[in-house]
């Protein structure tokens, strides 16, 4: 075998072995509580100058127990995630059916 081609299949098994073991420390990171910015940065996807930014507006909660390192708790992160929710087309669609709804028993009732 020439030894370009093992030199090939190397490089695909340790890009597949560094594959899975991104994979692995993804899935330890669903798991931690407190989490700091690295970790933090991987799990929202947020540059950490953009985390630093909002931490330094208190815009994100945050903890700095020691006055220097920032810590996030992952429960407060997934509230903060999902404070602003989108509805879809569908949810808006059923409040208004469910108002017209409501106004015509008004009307006819009175």
């Amino acid at each position: 075998m020439p030894i370009e081609v093992i030199n090939k299949v190397e490089s695909m098994e340790n890009n597949k072995f560094y594959e899975i073991l991104v994979q692995i420390r993804n899935l330890m990171l669903m798991n931690k509580e407190m989490m700091n910015i690295d970790d933090i940065s991987l799990y929202t996807g947020y540059e950490k100058s953009y985390l630093y930014k909002l931490t330094s507006e208190a815009k994100i909660p945050h903890s700095k127990p020691g006055g220097k390192s920032i810590f996030f708790q992952k429960k407060e992160i997934d509230e903060w995630l999902t404070r602003n929710p989108i509805k879809t087309r569908y949810q808006i669609e059923e409040e208004a059916n469910q108002i017209i709804n409501n106004n015509k028993i008004r009307k006819n009732g009175k």
